[in-house]
């Protein structure tokens, strides 16, 4: 048997597990968006892409850009030579959850959030140290 001629149906296709997590891609998608790019959406294929004038096109996955549809992140805008073009929705911008800041003290092995008296006493310690060097130094010229 010709290994051209055999059915699609006797090979498995083997999938790898993908490297990025939806939720990460709707994330990246989303701050894609937000600054400026168009979602462009294939009416015929599952293709998808972000596009902004200047840096041109990027693929994106087609269940994310479908996802941002469902979801209502993004409205559209019209149509391109590609497909159908989206736009951040304003909504979206306003439901978009702030990023939690925490101050973390790099030293501390527990993880522990670094009070404003930690950074006092490193101050002054290393104010201790510059005023011992300068003394240092000046008996040196003697």
């Amino acid at each position: 048997m010709d290994i051209m001629s055999s059915k699609s149906s006797d090979y498995q296709e083997v999938r790898a597990v993908p490297s990025v997590s939806r939720d990460r891609w709707l994330e990246h998608a989303r701050k894609k968006l937000e600054k400026g790019y168009a979602l462009i959406v294939s009416d015929e294929r599952r293709n998808a892409n972000f596009y902004m004038a200047g840096k041109g096109y990027e693929t994106c996955p087609h269940k994310t850009a479908l996802q941002l549809i469902k979801q209502g992140v993004v409205t559209k805008a019209g149509k391109h030579h590609l497909g159908s073009m989206y736009f951040l929705a304003e909504t979206a911008t306003a439901e978009a959850p702030a990023p939690v800041k925490r101050d973390v003290d790099i030293d501390d092995e527990e993880g522990d959030v670094a009070d404003a008296s930690d950074y006092d006493d490193l101050v002054d310690e290393l104010e201790d140290d510059s005023l011992e060097e300068e003394e240092d130094l000046d008996d040196e010229d003697l």
